[in-house]
């Protein structure tokens, strides 16, 4: 198992206990998957959408029924960042290309649309934001996370063409310790 081999590999074998469950099936008390309630939770539950993996009922359940009070979790609080963008490749890459079909027409499929978002390497492609990149929500996971709908307003900056809202995210690990994915970072996607 990957989690055991990294741990052995960072000398930490026999010091931290690893359960092969998903969080929400661990229970906590004597003979349960765990003694006692944990001092930190470390959790890496997020897609390119960064909640899109569940991360609110884990986070929820993990703090309610897995962590002592007090406790720390990392990463402990995360922004979500949008702008809108311009960039033909990246749309190109949303549309079905009839070329690419063995001669049948499935243009019409583009139609639907992307209902959510799509997880893409943009630094593949050439693009530019149109607009300066706002700060669109803040999450701190020591607290529960309400549902919210918001309208955003983006002032343009640029000229071109909108191809769509660019986001990205900034986890806030410990104090002074962050992991973006920001699209002008190298290596971000």
């Amino acid at each position: 198992m990957m989690a055991r081999d990294i741990t052995a590999a960072n000398g930490f074998e026999g010091q931290i206990n690893i359960v092969h469950s998903e969080s929400q099936a661990l229970k906590v008390g004597e003979g349960q998957s765990l003694e006692r309630k944990a001092d930190v939770l470390v959790a890496e539950i997020f897609d390119a959408g960064l909640l899109g993996e569940k991360a609110v009922a884990t986070f929820d359940h993990a703090r309610a029924h897995l962590l002592k009070p007090g406790g720390k979790i990392i990463p402990a609080r995360a922004t979500v960042y949008a702008a809108l963008f311009e960039s033909t490749q990246v749309a190109e890459q949303l549309r079905v290309d009839n070329a690419n079909a063995c001669g049948f027409d499935l243009s019409l499929f583009n139609q639907l649309g992307i209902v959510h978002y799509a997880q893409m390497d943009v630094n593949r492609f050439t693009w530019k934001l149109l607009s300066s990149p706002q700060a669109v929500e803040h999450y701190d996971f020591h607290r529960d996370i309400p549902a919210t709908r918001k309208e955003l307003s983006f002032p343009i900056t640029e000229d071109g063409r909108v191809d769509g809202v660019m986001f990205w995210f900034d986890l806030e690990l410990a104090p002074g310790v962050h992991f973006s994915t920001d699209p002008h970072l190298k290596d971000s996607h």
